[in-house]
């Protein structure tokens, strides 16, 4: 019973009389015997009144409330008959049988005692800090749980820590809510069956994690160790052979923790002396709940749907000192023959290896690394062999055996990828072609491993410009599976030879397609395209065109187209002079061999390697697009001009001479 003078302190006055009753039970207490139930002035009856408890597991001393049975005595809350590992939910509800407005009922706590822990469990929590408050007149209810692990009856407790006056005063307890609420305690008996009607069975592909050696590194700013990562996944099924789906369970992980101790009472992680890192072991991503449920392979549901036949669990290891580590993981799961799992997990932190870039070779020629760590100049088309060999190993490291290669950046329009993507040496490929495709800017990164496992942690990444050391280059890529050509004549007898018969698209061509056929172009050598100065054009090698006038063809002076790409599409293109001979003047063209439908063509033009015209057309089958002309003085101190046909501007009129 509530103490005497907390009670004072909710007094009301009420007529008539109630009946004396046991304290005990008593839904409302009396202040005194009922003889005259008044004071002495012969006024109304004083009565306490108080918050009071009442349940839905109770049969006896039964209210209303809200048309919702309860009771305050002869308690039971029984799960009857419950399958093995299936986890059962009832709710149990709790009324306020006060009548006074400030009769607030004040649930501090629940706990589960006398082994009810085992397989009871309760969804909410309350405390004093976070109380359960319920109204006079009011009901609520909670979620129990009962999960059997074994084939006979189980009993526990649920006991409620609450402020109700109808709750026994000798079940007293230490907590105070505040200085007018004493805190008791109320039990309910809990009781269930375990049934065996069909059980999961865990299984997994590994019982341990070794991670084995793992690059070390110290705890960086931002609170995480420098050096490897280590990972490893565990694989969960479901043995179960049963078949009939009512008997069929799902297994599920209620849980996965860390364990601070060892069975010997270690500490748990263990791990070297100078290791300050809290997470040197942990869990990747979001860990299993219980409503990932995994079935027994090949089973089918009733309803047809897939379900899960397996579960990932991945572990991560960050070590920040060289020497072991190791930990224990507990697994709870709902199979009652294995309720908790203990995995090991384990690994060596380790010096890593230090990751470098080198060029190992440009198409005929092999390479040494390079006392200032530079590279040498590549250029397009260049057949570039990359290697990490030259990475330094430790710890009884002898050599590298893989490497990871990546391609952090290219120029736009490059489709070139590595020959070897974990190769210790690759090389450029591009459209099934080596090398280099396009001028450009190229970045590339790589990690390396040893040969004793160890990953590399460092920064390893190698930069490049592939930029022409020829006077003029110009190149031809395109953005679709087409056939497209280029096309550079040069100025000859006051006008260019149009190295193809078509029409002229845009804009007014310059190229005398009336006069000289592309028969007589292709003769002349004044025009160089696939049919005349391809160095690459399947089974059909031509010579370089000679335009220096020196009687040889292939030249420094002369003009060199270096592939026909006929069925690859996408190009590039590219026609290029070492060395232009001053005064002459060249039309850049594109045509349309096979493009139906359309494809977007650039045009770059280059000139001492410097990027200095592009231009992107439309062009269909058939089309023949003259880009610009290029003017080289007689002067060779006289930057060359570059005349822009798709532009009504004249950019170089001090050659407009040169024209017929």
């Amino acid at each position: 019973m509530t103490n005497f003078n907390k009670g004072l302190q909710k007094l009301s006055t009420i007529s008539p009389c109630r009946p004396l009753g046991l304290f005990a039970f008593l839904p409302l207490i009396f202040l005194t015997g009922c003889s005259s139930c008044g004071p002495s002035d012969g006024g109304d009856d004083l009565i306490i009144t108080g918050p009071e408890l009442y349940a839905s597991a109770c049969a006896e001393s039964t209210i209303e409330i809200n048309d919702v049975q309860l009771g305050e005595t002869s308690c039971q809350f029984d799960f009857a008959d419950s399958d093995l590992s299936v986890r059962t939910s009832k709710q149990l509800f709790i009324g306020n049988g006060g009548s006074g407005q400030d009769d607030e009922l004040i649930i501090v706590g629940m706990e589960l005692l006398d082994g009810a822990e085992e397989s009871f469990s309760l969804t909410e929590t309350f405390s004093l800090e976070n109380p359960l408050k319920i109204p006079p007149g009011a009901v609520i209810d909670v979620t129990l749980a009962f999960r059997p692990f074994v084939l006979e009856e189980q009993e526990g407790t649920l006991r409620i820590f609450a402020n109700a006056i109808n709750i026994p005063e000798e079940n007293t307890t230490d907590l105070v809510y505040d200085e007018n609420d004493e805190i008791l305690y109320f039990d309910i008996p809990l009781t269930g069956t375990g049934s065996d009607n069909g059980l999961p069975i865990y299984a997994a592909d590994r019982e341990q994690c070794d991670f084995g050696r793992v690059a070390a590194g110290a705890v960086g700013d931002n609170g995480l160790p420098t050096g490897g990562v280590g990972n490893c996944i565990i694989r969960v099924f479901n043995e179960s052979e049963e078949t009939n789906p009512v008997r069929v369970k799902p297994l599920r992980i209620e849980s996965i923790a860390f364990l601070e101790e060892d069975e010997a009472g270690n500490a748990l992680p263990i791990t070297p002396a100078n290791s300050i890192f809290e997470n040197v072991f942990k869990f990747d991503g979001a860990p299993p709940t219980e409503s990932d449920a995994i079935y027994p392979q090949g089973f089918v549901p009733e309803n047809g749907q897939p379900v899960r036949d397996e579960l990932s669990l991945s572990f991560l290891f960050s070590p920040d000192d060289f020497g072991p580590f190791s930990t224990k993981v507990m697994l709870m799961t709902n199979d009652p023959n294995q309720r908790e799992i203990t995995i090991d997990l384990f690994g060596e932190g380790v010096e890593a290896p230090l990751c470098q870039i080198q060029v190992a070779s440009i198409g005929d020629i092999d390479y040494e690394p390079r006392e200032d760590g530079t590279l040498p100049r590549i250029e397009p088309l260049d057949d570039v062999t990359l290697t990490t060999e030259y990475s330094e190993v430790f710890g009884g490291g002898t050599g590298i055996i893989a490497t990871e290669w990546r391609l952090i950046s290219k120029p736009a329009d490059s489709r070139v990828t590595f020959s070897d993507p974990f190769g210790v040496r690759t090389a450029f490929i591009a459209n099934e072609l080596p090398g280099i495709d396009v001028a450009g800017l190229y970045t590339i990164r790589a990690r390396v491993q040893d040969d004793q496992g160890v990953w590399s942690v460092n920064p390893c990444e190698a930069v490049f410009e592939a930029r022409p050391l020829d006077d003029f280059l110009t190149q031809l890529t395109w953005d679709s599976i087409h056939d497209q050509d280029l096309h550079v004549s040069i100025l000859s007898d006051g006008g260019f030879c149009h190295s193809h018969n078509t029409s002229v698209l845009y804009p007014e061509s310059y190229a005398q397609s009336d006069d000289i056929a592309s028969s007589v172009c292709a003769q002349d050598e004044d025009g160089c395209f696939w049919g005349n100065c391809s160095t690459f054009n399947g089974n059909s090698p031509y010579n370089c065109n000679d335009w220096d006038g020196d009687g040889e063809n292939g030249t420094s002076g002369d003009i060199c187209l270096d592939r026909d790409i006929v069925d690859q599409g996408y190009g590039p293109e590219n026609s290029n002079i070492d060395l232009v001979t001053p005064g002459q003047s060249f039309i850049i063209a594109v045509h349309g061999f096979d493009v139906e439908g359309g494809s977007n063509s650039t045009v770059k033009v280059f000139l001492f390697g410097n990027l200095v015209y592009e231009e992107v057309f439309n062009i269909n089958s058939g089309d023949w697009v003259e880009y610009a002309i290029v003017h080289w003085d007689e002067d060779a101190n006289v930057d060359p001009c570059i005349e822009v046909l798709s532009t009504p501007e004249d950019e170089c009129p001090q050659y407009a001479d040169r024209l017929n």
